[in-house]
């Protein structure tokens, strides 16, 4: 690149540029804060073009840089085992989808948004005490992460104590926000365990 850009700047001054000893001659264009100017004919195109570097060197520097979702999908998890479903709800994006058969589901037990989400916790609310959760593994491709779960918890109105596994496929956006939540466990089990079976 630097001599395709020496070879332009040659032109633009009629200077041929015929090898590298010459080429050492020609000002090259750096990012270096307080370089003097050898040829001032130059001093107006170096500055446009160190202004252009500047400038979309700027721009890709404010582009958030992509989280690892495996880590941060995990971390989330453990401040949702630790703190409740308001960790996980903060940590959802808006238009999050989150797919759970339990009983009061709406059509297709697809909870839309953050306010579907919500109400997903409150139906859980309704049917079980506070559950206690481990994480058992956690695996990943790209921005799909697995997490099984051993979860233990009591039915409000039958008072039996459960332990079941449920397994979460959680889609992440590159900043590491939970996109899409699919809950698998055995619903006909948790229905026993919740009186609704």
């Amino acid at each position: 690149m630097a001599l395709a850009l020496s070879a332009r700047l040659s032109r633009a001054s009629n200077r041929p540029v015929a090898s590298a000893r010459a080429r050492a001659t020609v000002p090259m264009i750096r990012c270096e804060a307080g370089e003097r100017q050898q040829v001032p004919e130059f001093q107006s195109r170096r500055a446009t073009l160190l202004g252009s570097m500047v400038l979309f060197g700027a721009s890709a520097g404010q582009a958030q840089a992509k989280v690892d979702s495996k880590d941060a999908v995990v971390k989330i998890y453990n401040q949702y085992f630790k703190s409740g479903p308001e960790a996980l709800l903060a940590e959802m994006t808006d238009n999050v989808q989150v797919l759970d058969s339990v009983p009061g589901a709406p059509p297709g037990a697809l909870w839309r948004g953050k306010q579907g989400a919500t109400k997903l916790f409150e139906t859980l609310e309704k049917l079980e005490e506070p559950r206690n959760f481990k994480l058992r593994h956690a695996a990943a491709d790209k921005d799909t992460v697995v997490l099984v779960i051993d979860a233990t918890g009591v039915g409000k109105k039958t008072k039996l104590t459960y332990n079941i596994t449920q397994v979460h496929i959680v889609k992440a956006t590159d900043q590491g926000k939970i996109q899409s939540l699919r809950i698998i466990y055995d619903t006909a089990a948790m229905g026993r365990y919740w009186g609704t079976a």
